[in-house]
């Protein structure tokens, strides 16, 4: 067989999947996403529309616009969901086909984390400070007073390390570290 006639297989075939697809009434949740066909290329943007329970591809269309969506949706009037990321093309189509929309697994993840990192902001406090011998310093490096003061003295090295139960080498590579944070203030 040639290349070409690989190739009128293959699009006859799935010219039938196709016809078979936008004619089912019974997909219940349509999935949707876009994807770029060129990488950074806009123009190369498509839409895959899935069966969200059985997660097989209905149809890919060109274009990410609400046109695009609109057109697919007309196709499937049995389906009461539409899942969607954040696009507003998609969130329009859907609401004017009155589908109940829910947000797919990816935003919900972010949406949820962005929550408990927002939740985590507000209670830490704006500047945190670190102990060091009698006093406080603050973390941030650029808001301290007196750099000066970052500087271990060599009596608590020795204790640190003690305490620490380091092994020389790892009581060497400790010193160098001081060091060299010494010589960054």
């Amino acid at each position: 067989m040639s290349n070409d006639t690989i190739a009128r297989y293959i699009k006859a075939t799935a010219a039938q999947q196709l016809d078979t697809n936008l004619t089912r009434n019974d997909v219940r949740v349509i999935a949707v996403d876009d994807i770029y066909l060129r990488k950074g290329d806009q123009s190369s943007g498509c839409t895959v529309f899935l069966d969200e329970e059985t997660h097989r591809v209905l149809i890919l269309v060109r274009g990410t616009t609400q046109a695009a969506v609109t057109a697919v949706l007309e196709s499937f009037p049995a389906a009461t969901f539409f899942g969607r990321d954040r696009a507003s093309a998609y969130s329009a189509a859907a609401e004017q086909y009155g589908k109940i929309q829910v947000a797919d697994r990816l935003h919900l993840i972010e949406n949820a984390h962005q929550a408990v990192q927002d939740a985590l902001m507000t209670l830490m406090p704006a500047t945190i400070f670190l102990r060091t011998g009698a006093g406080w310093l603050p973390a941030d490096p650029a808001s301290r007073p007196d750099r000066a003061e970052c500087r271990v003295p060599d009596d608590q090295v020795e204790d640190r390390i003690r305490l620490a139960h380091l092994t020389p080498r790892q009581a060497q590579k400790y010193r160098h570290t001081l060091k060299i944070l010494e010589l960054g203030t």
